[in-house]
């Protein structure tokens, strides 16, 4: 600390501003300089830089420098209720937003009470209607990943079939893990009987869901997409058939993710060896031996 001597000839601390030559005061840089600054904090710190002042509140608040925060909606949903993950959505900070996890937001079956001990919720009646809502917000933001998974998705396709088709069509990649397990999936048929070429939708994972109620003309459309999950999924060995009879002919997947499925197990291992050739990543853990020996031979002659 520096020094200075008064008239009295005492002496006294010498403060240094921050607006002196020693330190640059940040409230002088101008906005686009201001805002690089804080795209390289962490969400945490830039958050904290919200409640310094005005300006850095303005500035640590344009909707660019969030677009990729994690908002917890499942935990703001169970603990405050969607109405309190509306309010979040609708900050105008989150405008920008990509990525929107909202697996769990409104499902069919909680846990609740004892250990591990799910039982069957009565969702409030209005609650819906706030999924709803949470819906309309995700389909006016510039999401490129959406997880709906676990969520009740049939229920919310009864009362709007086109609008959740068209939601999640215009998303590149959309995650449904679970979404029909023991339930309808009308709502993923109506998915790929709307789905074009010009549809935005590239990846969609369908893992844990029970498909075996689709059409086969539906599930052979999942080869117009780039990234395929079938983690856990059920089909009839029909379906299987003809969607890797399509595989085989030429597909757009490059990734198709099958592991814990027994899909492909009981069906013909040329079949199978010469679908999962055309592809670029496969993951298949339940691969029978003649079918895995045959699969190597497949690619052995391509190569």
């Amino acid at each position: 600390m520096d020094m200075k001597i008064t008239e009295s000839g005492k002496s006294s601390p010498r403060v240094f501003s921050c607006k002196g030559p020693t330190m640059p005061n940040l409230t002088n840089f101008p906005s686009e300089v201001l805002q690089r600054i804080f795209s390289f904090l962490p969400y945490s710190d830039l958050f904290t830089s919200t409640l310094v002042c005005r300006m850095f509140r303005d500035n640590a608040s344009v909707p660019v420098l969030w677009r990729r925060f994690p908002i917890p909606a499942m935990e703001i949903s169970q603990d405050d209720g969607l109405d309190r993950l509306l309010s979040v959505l609708q900050l105008p900070r989150f405008r920008k937003i990509q990525h929107l996890d909202l697996n769990r937001v409104y499902m069919a079956i909680k846990k609740k009470g004892g250990k591990n001990r799910p039982v069957l919720a009565v969702q409030p009646p209005d609650d819906q209607s706030k999924f709803l809502e949470v819906l309309e917000i995700a389909s006016n933001l510039p999401l490129t990943w959406l997880n709906l998974s676990y969520n009740d998705l049939p229920s919310v396709f009864v009362s709007s079939p086109q609008f959740l088709s068209r939601l999640i069509l215009k998303i590149p990649h959309v995650d449904l893990f679970a979404t029909c397990r023991g339930a309808s999936s009308d709502f993923i048929g109506h998915i790929l009987n709307s789905y074009t070429e010009t549809s935005a939708l590239h990846t969609l994972n369908l893992g844990g869901c029970d498909l075996d109620a689709l059409p086969t003309n539906l599930v052979t459309k999942l080869n117009y997409l780039t990234n395929v999950a079938l983690e856990g999924a059920f089909m009839t060995m029909e379906q299987a058939k003809a969607f890797l009879v399509d595989m085989a002919k030429g597909s757009k997947i490059k990734k198709l993710d099958a592991n814990n499925s027994y899909v492909f197990e009981n069906l013909d291992p040329d079949l199978v060896a010469t679908a999962l050739n055309n592809l670029e990543h496969v993951i298949y853990y339940k691969l029978k031996q003649v079918h895995l020996f045959r699969f190597l031979q497949v690619m052995g002659r391509n190569t």
